[in-house]
């Protein structure tokens, strides 16, 4: 359901996907988190976001394309909304965050806009608890998040 051509039944199945994980007996969530971030990840590796050259017609499969890498998103972000105050995140979290940041944030429509909104939720949800959080990450993934979020506009 995560690929279906109705975004609010992409969104909807990844709201689900994210309770499924969250009351999911310990002892089957592990393995599972691990299945579903190779799977998607794996999605997101297969599906670059394509690009038109001027003066070409758009691929036919453009538009399939773009709904892969939207469910992949979707699927990485079910995974992060599944833990939103997990003090300390779970080990896999900070890469996925990363993952996302650098991989998918910058993709222009629903990707990206989904891959920011995961990103920003994970950030609003954390204020309070990141002074602890941020110890669970290694520099390049702090960066990749500075990249996308924590951007200062002062100079």
């Amino acid at each position: 359901m995560l690929q279906d051509s109705q975004l609010e039944v992409r969104t909807g199945a990844a709201t689900t996907l994210a309770g499924m994980i969250r009351c999911s007996p310990l002892a089957l969530r592990t393995s599972a988190i691990t299945a579903l971030i190779k799977e998607f990840s794996d999605l997101l590796d297969a599906n670059p976001m394509p690009r038109k050259t001027p003066g070409t017609d758009t691929p036919v499969d453009h538009a399939k394309q773009v709904l892969r890498r939207h469910a992949a998103v979707l699927g990485l972000g079910a995974l992060v909304q599944a833990f939103p105050y997990a003090t300390p995140p779970p080990a896999w979290m900070p890469g996925l965050l990363a993952m996302l940041a650098r991989r998918a944030a910058a993709d222009a429509g629903a990707v990206g806009k989904t891959a920011k909104g995961v990103l920003a939720d994970f950030k609003k949800t954390r204020q309070d608890t990141w002074g602890t959080d941020q110890k669970y990450f290694t520099p390049e993934q702090l960066e990749d998040l500075e990249g996308v979020l924590w951007k200062s506009y002062f100079a």
